[in-house]
């Protein structure tokens, strides 16, 4: 075969791949780059709050927010799911608030869906306890009062068949049903209280129990008073009522 000139060479034909043994140029690969979250936190008012009250919720984005200044707060009820309870952009100085009347315990997260510099981003969460509130009534109507004292009648019939016996109620809120209540009964003695009794009652479906306090003769015009406790649970903290005092008189 005869020497190709010297001014002459070969290229591959147009529409043809490149001779085997010729490498193609490599892809170039997307560059790599780690994930940034935004500076986004979150604090509550109260740390403990009694039954329907409010505590406030502040969402605070360290992030500049020029771009995206909207946060979103979350309530997740205890033994519940997450709920959006508030959304709003934060203000000159990054915070975002808002105040939520709770019955049971409950934890706060922030949200934040980031902007085109950092990446969604969530607060660590707040948890807020709640009391349970105790409201009392007398199921035995007194006859009247003198002070803090409901007076009722001594009836023979309360200790020989518990009818006409003293009966006092405490209900739970929320709803408790199937928990017990502890009901404890106190004697005033030398101008100290004392407990002389206490006993464990399981709510009812209305979240509700009473305790009937039988007597003997010998102790009209003693002052007593009785109080109900709930110890709390995963879904509430505890609480007790208002001392409710009494008087059995002849």
């Amino acid at each position: 075969m005869s020497a190709l000139p010297a001014a002459a060479s070969l290229q591959p034909a147009a529409g043809f791949h490149s001779p085997v043994g010729v490498a193609a140029p490599a892809a170039q690969l997307p560059a790599l780059v780690p994930s940034v979250t935004g500076d986004l936190t979150l604090s509550v008012s109260k740390t403990r709050i009694a039954y329907r009250k409010s505590v406030t919720v502040t969402a605070h984005l360290g992030t500049d927010a020029g771009e995206n200044p909207v946060v979103f707060i979350y309530r997740t009820p205890a033994g519940g799911s997450p709920v959006l309870v508030a959304t709003g952009a934060v203000d000159l100085n990054g915070n975002f608030k808002a105040t939520v009347a709770l019955t049971r315990t409950s934890s706060f997260t922030a949200h934040w869906d980031g902007d085109g510099a950092f990446d969604p981003t969530d607060s660590a969460p707040r948890t807020v306890g709640v009391h349970v509130a105790m409201p009392s009534a007398w199921v035995s109507r007194p006859y009247a009062r003198a002070g803090a004292y409901r007076l009722f009648h001594f009836h023979s019939s309360c200790v020989s068949s518990s009818k006409g016996c003293v009966v006092w109620a405490a209900k739970v809120k929320p709803n408790h049903a199937g928990e017990g209540a502890t009901f404890v009964l106190q004697r005033k003695h030398s101008g100290r209280w004392s407990s002389v009794g206490s006993l464990l009652l399981t709510l009812n479906s209305k979240s509700i129990a009473a305790v009937r306090f039988r007597y003997a003769k010998s102790l009209i015009g003693t002052n007593f008073r009785f109080v109900a406790r709930f110890a709390g649970d995963s879904t509430n903290l505890g609480g007790s009522t208002k001392f409710a005092y009494f008087r059995i008189t002849k």
